[in-house]
């Protein structure tokens, strides 16, 4: 696996590009690079989300779960953009156990 191609995949994908863009930009000589850094990408996202919404659970601030995200290697926007989701997705849950 090329690791230079690897990253300039994961790097796309971050940054929400589809599988086909990102081939057509790295070419199709690198599928298996390109898939392995789609994998890759779309593990760290639910494991992020997974991390945000049990923060958010456990009563954290929105900014100590952007640390965590930071910690772990979450590009900036991404981070950003999870953890709102996920907070989104612990108040809903708090609202419908009180009603």
């Amino acid at each position: 696996m090329d690791s230079t191609i690897f990253e300039k995949a994961v790097g796309m994908f971050w940054r929400g590009h589809s599988p086909l863009f990102v081939a057509q930009q790295l070419g199709d000589e690198n599928l298996d690079t390109i898939d392995d850094a789609a994998e890759f990408v779309s593990e760290r996202k639910q494991n992020a989300v997974e991390i945000s919404e049990t923060m958010f659970r456990a009563g954290a601030k929105h900014r100590a779960v952007l640390d965590a995200l930071r910690d772990l290697e979450i590009p900036d926007h991404n981070a950003a953009e999870i953890s709102l989701a996920a907070m989104a997705t612990a108040r809903r849950e708090k609202e419908e156990q009180k009603a």
